[in-house]
């Protein structure tokens, strides 16, 4: 590939940064309150707004998975970062499978600790993975 794709592939993977980072705070601010109200009441708007907002969460994780990629194809052309910034995405999928598991037991005490204890805080923790990726993009954009 040539320098001018590598350009274009840095600039895309850095404004998509942008915009997702941009979400993380108001996604984990809407899991915190949704959780909030389950602890409170199980009824048919809790779940809807639950489901809501993990779908929010599924596509913070399919947009790491195509960072992840992406940061590859970036490798290749011989860019290189200071940490694997997938890391924290790819040690988080027990998370989910636990999610998942009190989903189905509908065991909502815990789906409420999971989210409350371990994905606001990993939101948390990527939003300032995604600030240093941001700048390591920024430093690539001015070398090209």
């Amino acid at each position: 590939m040539t320098d001018n794709a590598r350009d274009v592939l840095i600039a895309t993977v850095y404004n998509g940064l942008k915009e997702v980072s941009e979400l993380l705070e108001p996604i984990s601010n809407g899991l915190s309150s949704v959780t909030s109200d389950l602890r409170v009441e199980e009824n048919e708007e809790v779940f809807r707004n639950l489901a809501n907002w993990l779908k929010a969460l599924q596509s913070i994780y399919n947009f790491a998975n195509e960072l992840s990629r992406a940061l590859d194809y970036l490798k290749k052309m011989d860019c290189s970062f200071s940490e694997d910034y997938s890391v924290l995405w790819k040690e988080s999928h027990g998370i989910i499978e636990n999610m998942l598991n009190a989903f189905e037991a509908k065991d909502w005490v815990t789906v409420c600790d999971l989210i409350e204890y371990e994905v606001v805080p990993l939101l948390s923790k990527g939003r300032e993975s995604f600030k240093r990726l941001e700048e390591e993009l920024l430093a690539l954009k001015g070398q090209g």
